[in-house]
């Protein structure tokens, strides 16, 4: 009874806590920890490291100590009151983005047009990073201008010249504190920032970006401060900051009030997409994804193969134990076409098919529903990737119809040319099929052995999806040596230069894979672009294998990927394969000749190596008998000379990243770019000679192994 009494009096203070009050009280901003705030931002930031160049070590030693302390600076605070970046934590979010994206646009950039290359070399990297750090304290000195910090009771108030947020915060033991926003405040934080630089650029950074000179500081700045709005950096900085500012405008559609009592859905929904985006369990514009990106009208478009990107969307929810969330498709299609992040079709239909081209298998369509997602960026946070094509029933229907009168043609006029296609489907006169609306169902009933798609998607890592066909464009200029008639694709345009790097066997191309494409692509990013382009030629026993072991004539066995006839022709003619392979061929037998009796112990491995490194590295081609006295023979010869020498090197010189294994030396292409600019070596052709080495090999990373130790 007594249990029973204190237990009905203690429920109505328990029920009245819980009862929510109009208005609704300010709950303050807590003290969080800097190192929490910014694991927050941990993807933003390796992204700008990655923009910047710089390994590990380096950032750490000079950009991360300016993270650290804007963290503690600006803390939690927002970058507007009702604008851009209004929530909690929106300031240092901004910031870092305009960094990102004003470092991103610093890369097109030539800072230094006159010079040595010695001070354009020492030069172009400090322009980038302040670019960066322009971005980065652009909105410093909104803290100072724009706000009030008190505690809870009033009785602390922040100075931010004496100390910065987080310390603030601790030395008073507050636990949440509360911000008000000054009247009159526009613009005026320009001035301000010059003022708090100093709590937050360390010396060490000063005085690295101040050893060419101080115009390098001088102009970030005046990007800060605005005081200089022609200048390129300014203008870069200022550019940055109006993207960041779009983005999170768009973004907003999908913003809460705090005091609303609906469950914010659609909030829920974009960010489970982009986590699956993120992580790769989303592909994008290959077999089996969900996102598909069409370019028509000069626009993007973005479109979801929604009913199993909805489902995997639900499951991602119930783990993270998300409330209110419908479990049907379709609800949760009409709740994004309503808050209008995503599109009806043409018809006014909640869905519209689509056939993606690359799944198409003797001339029948996989037709997919798809959700029309209004805006690519709503799910893309960097570079949204190239469109691939997608026929809508009408298309397909013309397509169909525009080949069909072709072949009507070509059978009339049999004695003239057979007309083709733009879009080679096999035979149209099969119907498409429509059997069914789920992906995966429709996947397993086709193996799309024409088209095989990478087993990786890398938005934004410069390997595009054309708009025509390569295939047809090449093969249709196979006489021709100009560059622009092949159209050859950006992604590729290192191939001229690549000769070391392919095989000519027969008819066919074949590359050295994965190691010898290193100094030139990431070897996954080759292999998703020649997926794409459909290069590539397949073993008909094996058809899922995209690497091949091939014989030559002569007996020797290459690995690799082999690409098509026609690609073949088409860039040979364009690179002129058979007479820089004849130079090659002979300049790599000459070296071996002169060079590995010196390191060699035995008479036997003298006389034997040079034809085994040949047959193992070089391509079958007759060697050009006057390559002895051609100048590229000698810069070979200094080049395998110098590649030997590189452990003693990088032993005896005082390099970073360089680490002593029982494997051997490995060392970081940063370090070997180093190495590169004292000697006066392009850095370009230096990491061409280590590929053509047996004794190096390039590791996953940035980093590259040299097996064996040279001989003092």
């Amino acid at each position: 009874m007594l249990s029973r009494f204190l237990k009905s009096q203690h429920q109505p203070e328990s029920t009245e806590s819980e009862i929510p009050r109009y208005p609704p009280f300010l709950k303050g901003l807590p003290a969080a920890s800097p190192e929490d705030l910014q694991s927050t931002q941990d993807e933003l930031i390796s992204k700008l490291r990655q923009v910047l160049g710089f390994n590990q070590r380096d950032f750490q030693r000079l950009i991360q100590p300016c993270i650290d302390h804007l963290a503690a600076y600006v803390h939690l605070l927002p970058a507007s009151e009702h604008h851009h970046h209004s929530g909690a934590g929106g300031l240092l979010r901004h910031s870092l983005e305009v960094a990102f994206w004003a470092a991103q646009a610093a890369e097109g950039i030539i800072f230094v047009a006159s010079g040595t290359p010695v001070e354009k070399k020492e030069q172009e990297p400090r322009w980038r990073v302040a670019a960066a750090l322009g971005g980065l304290f652009h909105d410093i000195g909104k803290p100072v201008s724009d706000l009030s910090i008190t505690d809870e009771d009033g009785r602390y108030l922040w100075n931010p010249f004496l100390e910065t947020l987080s310390q603030w915060t601790t030395n008073n033991s507050i636990e949440r504190y509360f911000i008000r926003w000054r009247d009159g405040r526009c613009k005026r934080h320009e001035q301000f920032s010059i003022l708090v630089l100093n709590r937050v650029m360390t010396p060490e950074l000063l005085a690295w970006l101040t050893q060419p000179g101080p115009e390098i500081l001088q102009a970030m700045l005046e990007a800060i401060g605005n005081t200089d709005p022609e200048h390129v950096l300014s203008k870069l900085v200022i550019e940055a900051d109006q993207t960041s500012v779009q983005r999170d405008l768009k973004a907003q559609r999908i913003s809460v009030d705090d005091n609303a009592l609906g469950v914010p859905v659609e909030r829920y929904l974009l960010d489970a997409m982009r986590r699956l985006l993120a992580s790769s369990q989303w592909l994008v514009n290959q077999r089996d994804a969900r996102v598909w990106i069409r370019k028509s009208n000069q626009s993007t478009n973005l479109y979801l193969v929604w009913k199993s990107a909805a489902k995997e969307i639900i499951e991602l929810l119930a783990k993270d134990k998300i409330p209110g969330i419908p479990r049907d498709p379709d609800t949760l299609a009409d709740i994004l076409i309503e808050r209008g992040l995503a599109t009806k079709s043409a018809s006014n239909e909640r869905y519209e098919s689509f056939a993606p081209e690359v799944l198409i298998k003797d001339g029948k369509p996989i037709w997919l529903p798809m959700l029309h997602i209004s805006e690519a960026d709503l799910l893309f946070s960097s570079n949204v990737p190239s469109g691939v094509t997608l026929f809508n029933k009408s298309e397909w229907e013309a397509t169909q119809q525009t080949q069909a009168e072709q072949q009507s043609r070509s059978s009339e006029h049999s004695d003239l040319p057979e007309a083709s296609s733009s879009i080679e489907h096999g035979n149209s006169s099969e119907s498409p099929s429509t059997n069914s609306s789920d992906q995966d169902d429709e996947l397993r009933l086709a193996s799309d052995v024409n088209n095989p798609q990478a087993n990786e998607n890398a938005p934004g890592d410069g390997c595009e999806k054309p708009n025509n066909s390569y295939d047809g464009a090449i093969s249709n200029n196979v006489n021709q040596h100009d560059a622009e008639a092949l159209n050859l694709p950006e992604s590729l345009a290192w191939l001229p230069e690549a000769s070391s790097a392919l095989v000519v066997v027969g008819e066919q191309i074949l590359f050295r894979y994965p190691d010898a494409v290193r100094p030139w692509c990431a070897p996954r990013k080759l292999l998703a672009e020649l997926s794409r382009l459909d290069w590539l030629e397949l073993d008909p026993a094996n058809p899922t294998r995209k690497a091949r072991t091939i014989t030559t004539k002569d007996g020797v066995q290459e690995q690799g990927l082999l690409l098509k006839v026609s690609i073949s022709k088409g860039l040979t003619s364009l690179i002129d394969l058979p007479k820089q392979d004849a130079e090659s061929a002979a300049a790599i037998q000459n070296e071996e000749a002169l060079l590995r009796p010196s390191r060699t112990k035995t008479t036997n491995a003298q006389a034997k190596e040079p034809a085994t490194r040949a047959e193992r590295k070089q391509k079958p081609i007759v060697a050009n008998a006057n390559s002895s006295t051609d100048p590229k023979h000698a810069q070979r010869q200094q080049m395998v000379s110098f590649v030997k020498d590189l452990p003693i090197l990088l032993t005896d010189g005082d390099y970073p990243d360089v680490d002593h294994s029982a494997d051997g030396i490995r060392v970081t292409i940063q370090t070997l770019r180093q190495v590169a600019n004292e000697h006066g070596i392009p850095a370009g052709q230096l990491l061409r000679g280590i590929s053509a080495s047996d004794e190096c090999q390039f590791d996953e990373g940035e980093t590259v192994l040299f097996t064996a130790h040279a001989e003092r």
